[in-house]
């Protein structure tokens, strides 16, 4: 059997009001594409080149994809910003990546941590995206917060074999995890009570700061009708957060959200899904869901 010759990426010219970036594009035959948003201080490659090699896997499928730098990462001009404002970029992103690639008709896009976060909270964006992929979401608030390092991180560590040898040794601080723990139940109690006001209050996008944009974001989750891939690691803290938000959400709320999203988890991965395996168990995720809900 022939290899056919894979394309060259495809250098595309960005404008993110009026600051120079740039786009990798990387064109397969179908007519559906995935647009990666990174998370955090991260340039296009991805952390640990997880979205450059995401790229190289989507291509042997015939899938297109774009990445892209945001205003202070990689070859982009500026200074770095936070993911509210990462958010408002994502309209001249998709603009520019429709007008540039006019044979794609269907834009699913990508994010991992807050890059997901910020995808969620661009409205008009999620009238252009066929789909979404979220990757360990962004959803930390003191409520959930506290409630997760209780339930998660506290008994992960009574279950871990390091923990316990570290203790034998003296090289722990037992009473010091013990006053941590107190503190995080207390404040899990004392902040359970304004939960559902904060998850039922209307989205104001036009005051969204990192610490108040949570009932933005749950609320256009909750109005987005189209595929959403919700991918949580087993291992890591926030995607135990986000899982823990959704759960405790009123139940007409949690309904909405629940009609259109997949919830699948990947077994024993961290949070970039840094290991191979756990990257090849992401794709493998991605790969099937995207023949489910986007059939050639």
């Amino acid at each position: 059997m022939t290899n056919l010759p894979q394309p060259k990426p495809q250098v595309l010219p960005i404008q993110l009001s009026g600051l120079h970036s740039l786009g990798i594009y990387v064109a397969g035959s179908s007519e559906v594409a995935i647009l990666m948003v990174s998370g955090g201080a991260q340039t296009r490659p991805g952390s640990h080149r997880m979205q450059q090699q995401l790229a190289s896997f989507l291509l042997q499928q015939q899938i297109s994809s774009l990445r892209f730098d945001f205003p202070g990462y990689g070859d982009a001009e500026g200074q770095p910003t936070d993911f509210i404002q990462h958010a408002k970029w994502l309209s001249e992103v998709v603009a520019t990546a429709q007008q540039a690639q006019p044979q794609i008709k269907q834009w699913v896009l990508f994010g991992l941590c807050d890059g997901a976060s910020a995808i969620l909270l661009n409205q008009q964006v999620l009238s252009q995206a066929a789909g979404l992929i979220l990757l360990n979401p962004w959803c930390r608030a003191a409520h959930n917060h506290a409630r997760t390092m209780v339930r998660f991180y506290y008994w992960q560590r009574l279950c871990s074999s390091e923990f316990w040898l570290k203790l034998l040794r003296g090289h722990s601080k037992p009473l010091h995890s013990l006053q941590q723990f107190f503190q995080f139940w207390r404040q899990a109690r004392i902040t359970d009570h304004r939960k559902s006001n904060a998850q039922q209050a209307k989205a104001d996008t036009s005051q969204l700061t990192t610490e108040q944009f949570l009932p933005a974001l749950i609320h256009n989750w909750s109005q987005y009708q189209k595929p959403v891939l919700l991918a949580l690691s087993d291992n890591d803290l926030t995607a135990q957060e986000c899982a823990s938000l959704l759960a405790d959400l009123p139940k007409r709320q949690r309904q909405k959200i629940d009609a259109h999203t997949t919830t699948e988890s990947i077994s024993g991965a961290n949070h970039t899904c840094s290991d191979a395996k756990h990257l090849l168990q992401l794709q493998h995720l991605l790969l099937d869901w995207l023949r489910q809900k986007f059939p050639s």
